[in-house]
């Protein structure tokens, strides 16, 4: 498979991440023992994970082209991790089970360089991660991991945004308080 760089124009819209690289979380017990986190194909069911002490979370940028009819991603300009233009992809939705029992959900995206080959691997954490703690993987969702991270979006409204009220009038987005009739 061949995948082409893309020129990356400065409109589109960007969403930009807090992730880990694989190096970052490994495989501490099980079949992928001592190897760092890759794409869904490669991973093993029950294997434990852990992030490691020194692990810092990077921004990654993510691109947008409403274009693209759901294809890659791609790696933004103004990004603090991977390399801007390189295509992205969502992977998948992966679920851990720590030691006390609670779940933990976090989504894997993919760096491809121009051959198609694995550039690098992210952990997005949908939840904390407590370092040097180790997390059983138990779910790889190959299918729910757009729809999980359209659920992560925010809205932000900056000082002074209008909103529209139910009877038509304009309101200050600061003007709203808790149990404000809309």
């Amino acid at each position: 498979m061949h995948i082409q760089r893309a020129h990356l124009r400065t409109s589109v819209p960007t969403r930009h991440l807090q992730v880990f690289r694989s190096a970052d979380f490994c495989a501490i017990a099980g079949v992928n023992e001592g190897d760092p986190l890759t794409d869904a194909s490669d991973l093993a069911f029950e294997d434990v994970y852990a992030l490691a002490e020194p692990a810092a979370p990077v921004r990654l940028g993510l691109a947008t082209d409403s274009g693209s009819g759901g294809g890659p991603f791609l790696v933004s300009r103004d990004t603090g991790a991977g390399r801007p233009g390189a295509p992205i992809f969502l992977d998948s939705l992966l679920t851990f089970m720590g030691p006390a029992g609670g779940a933990r959900e976090a989504l894997v995206f993919v760096e491809v360089d121009a051959a198609g080959t694995i550039a690098e691997v992210y952990l997005h954490p949908l939840a904390p991660l407590v370092r040097k703690q180790g997390y059983a993987l138990v779910t790889i969702d190959r299918e729910s991991a757009r729809a999980r991270l359209a659920e992560t979006a925010r809205a932000a409204f900056t000082k002074g945004t209008p909103i529209t009220r139910a009877r038509g009038a304009h309101c200050p987005v600061d003007e709203l308080r808790p149990a404000t009739m809309f």
